[in-house]
């Protein structure tokens, strides 16, 4: 499966054949046909593929979706999995800057507003950033109004800029589109909690988990802060809190992380 006419590293333990440089310059430069070049893409993308899905070596993943786009710059898959790649091991800005190419590559790729948007709220370091993750969430949502994901990530980026009127209409919105948004009702009862309605909150707590279904399982605690560690690339921005609550009806319990993590980013907001 390489392609002729090149020089190609086989490495033992390694699976994944590497084009040796020629003299003159990068593996790239050696490509000379469209042929050879589309050749040469696929296998690096592949095998980045195989590296970030298999292996879980997001290094070597990254390595690899590069050298795929130094041959093909314009490919869409190929920016937003090295956007993942780069996310997950904390580079948020190289992250961000995929996800931007991806959209002005393609202006109407919902997924590629979505995770900016997704990330740049969970990065949030100031009101212009949360402004920022609201308007390529909602380019996100226009372009699938039936996706509630972006929706559900909206109410989340209110609720973390403090507009909680907001925040309840949108997520509200995305719990009647998709009554098993178990995100979407957990925060609904942290706004009903807030106000303090806890009979509301624990009949939202109890919907939740209801909505979770029969298998579901905590992940563990969340420690606050840690979003720019932790890139959850199918997620939206508080995702991590319901995923980490064991399932307790207990307002106060229920909520006392998220309660936490708001109440700081509202202050580091402010004062940005």
């Amino acid at each position: 499966g390489l392609a002729a006419g090149r020089r190609w590293i086989l490495t033992e333990g390694d699976p994944v054949p590497r084009e040796a440089e020629p003299a003159n310059g990068s593996a790239a430069q050696a490509v000379t046909t469209d042929r050879e070049r589309a050749v040469a893409f696929w296998d690096r993308h592949r095998a980045a593929m195989q590296a970030l899905k298999v292996e879980r070596d997001l290094p070597k993943a990254t390595r690899l979706f590069r050298a795929a786009l130094a041959l093909d710059p314009s490919h869409e898959d190929a920016h937003y999995y090295l956007g993942d790649c780069l996310a997950s091991q904390g580079d948020v800005a190289g992250a961000l800057a995929e996800y931007a190419e991806l959209t002005r590559l393609n202006p109407q790729s919902q997924r590629g507003y979505s995770r900016w948007g997704t990330l740049r709220a969970m990065t949030a370091a100031s009101a212009r950033d949360l402004a920022a993750a609201d308007e390529a969430l909602d380019k996100a949502h226009r372009l699938n109004p039936e996706e509630t994901g972006a929706l559900l990530a909206l109410g989340e980026v209110a609720l973390l800029g403090g507009r909680d009127r907001l925040a309840a209409d949108r997520l509200g919105d995305a719990c009647r589109t998709n009554p098993r948004a178990a995100g979407g009702l957990f925060l609904l009862g942290y706004l009903q909690w807030k106000k303090g309605d806890a009979a509301g909150a624990v009949r939202r707590l109890e919907a939740a988990r209801e909505a979770l279904g029969p298998d579901w399982k905590p992940s563990g605690a969340t420690a606050e802060g840690d979003a720019a560690a932790k890139h959850y690339t199918e997620s939206t921005p508080l995702a991590r809190f319901w995923a980490a609550w064991n399932g307790d009806a207990a307002p106060a319990t229920a909520y006392a992380d998220l309660d936490a993590y708001l109440r700081s980013v509202k202050r580091l907001t402010a004062r940005s």
